[in-house]
C-alpha cells in the first residue's frame, strides 16, 4: 500500500518562472546634486582678486628698483669725492711727524660710502 501512496504522490519539479513582463517606466535614480555655482563663482573672483593684487605688488617693486637705479654712472663719476681731494693735499714728506698729521687729517668713516653705488657702476 505504501507503493500506490508513493505512485499517487505526484513529485514537484521545481521550474523558475520568468519575471513577468510589465510595460512600466524603470525608475530613474536621482543624481546626486552637484555644487552650487554660486561657490564657483566667488572662488574665481578671489583668484581674480589675488592675481591682481600679485600683479599690482610686482609693479610696486618694478618702479622702485626703477627710481634707485635712476643715477646713472656718469653722474657718479662726475661727483667731487671730498676725500680724494684731501688725499690729493696731503704733504709728500717722508718725515713720522707729517706722516701722522696726513693720517689725522684722514676721514675714514665713510670708507664704505662708494659701495652703495657700485651696483649701478656694475650695471646690476
Amino acid at each position: 500500500m505504501e507503493n500506490e501512496q508513493n505512485k499517487n504522490k505526484v513529485t514537484e519539479i521545481f521550474v523558475p518562472r520568468e519575471t513577468p513582463v510589465t510595460n512600466e517606466p524603470v525608475p530613474e535614480i536621482e543624481a546626486p546634486q552637484t555644487k552650487s555655482t554660486g561657490a564657483i563663482i566667488g572662488s574665481i573672483i578671489i583668484i581674480i582678486v589675488l592675481v591682481i593684487g600679485g600683479l599690482y605688488l610686482w609693479g610696486k617693486q618694478i618702479t622702485e628698483k626703477e627710481a634707485q637705479s635712476s643715477i646713472t654712472p656718469e653722474q657718479i663719476l662726475s661727483e667731487t669725492d671730498p676725500a680724494l681731494d684731501l688725499l690729493k693735499t696731503q704733504g709728500i714728506s717722508d718725515k713720522i711727524t707729517d706722516i701722522e698729521a696726513d693720517l689725522n687729517a684722514t676721514d675714514l668713516n665713510n670708507l664704505d660710502k662708494e659701495l652703495q653705488n657700485i651696483d649701478v657702476e656694475l650695471n646690476f
